[in-house]
């Protein structure tokens, strides 16, 4: 959105072959506008680089298809990983709109870091591991203290099973609950 709106703004308020220093002063404003943006370039109908945060491009030609595409009217997208740091690189038409049959006065290019993006991710990555580790610790205790609600009751009938058989017909098993667990302590507390 960011090349649209400045491709937009070039064609509505600049002509790209007069106003260089205008453009030149417009795009270095928006790279200080925002951090993300590594290199904002600015090409004429001949693809000659007449505005650019890299100075040194300044009246060299750019070549390619993305370029001659823009030219056509067409956007182009491409998302360079591998670079440092990785970045998304688009090449937009200066003209009133994409895909219709506009003229194109000329092409903007931008060069947007990924490392926001990417440290949001890593962060996203990172909370989401933490969140994961408490929502399996939360079951393992859920588990735990479900297995020990059942378990408990069996252990202390079986130890009064052990009584029973060695002889003692007065022990006393404790009932600790209303379920099928305790109606069977509870008889065997009366047999």
């Amino acid at each position: 959105s960011t090349t649209r709106v400045l491709a937009l703004t070039l064609y509505r308020n600049y002509e790209i072959e007069h106003d260089v220093r205008e453009i030149q002063s417009y795009v270095f404003a928006a790279g200080k506008y925002k951090s993300s943006l590594i290199e904002i370039n600015v090409l004429d109908r001949e693809l000659t680089y007449v505005s650019s945060t890299d100075e040194d491009k300044l009246l060299e030609r750019a070549v390619g298809q993305t370029y001659s595409d823009a030219l056509a009217n067409t956007s182009h997208i491409e998302l360079v990983l591998d670079a440092v740091p990785p970045h998304i690189n688009i090449v937009y038409p200066v003209s009133a709109g994409v895909g219709v049959d506009n003229y194109v006065t000329g092409a903007v290019e931008i060069r947007s870091s990924l490392h926001a993006q990417f440290s949001y991710l890593d962060s996203m990555r990172t909370n989401t591991l933490v969140a994961g580790a408490a929502i399996l610790l939360a079951i393992a205790l859920v588990i735990t203290l479900i297995s020990h609600s059942i378990t408990r009751p069996i252990q202390h009938l079986y130890a009064g099973m052990e009584k029973a058989n060695e002889g003692d017909l007065h022990i006393q098993v404790p009932v600790v609950s209303g379920d099928e667990i305790g109606y069977l302590t509870t008889t065997f507390n009366h047999m």
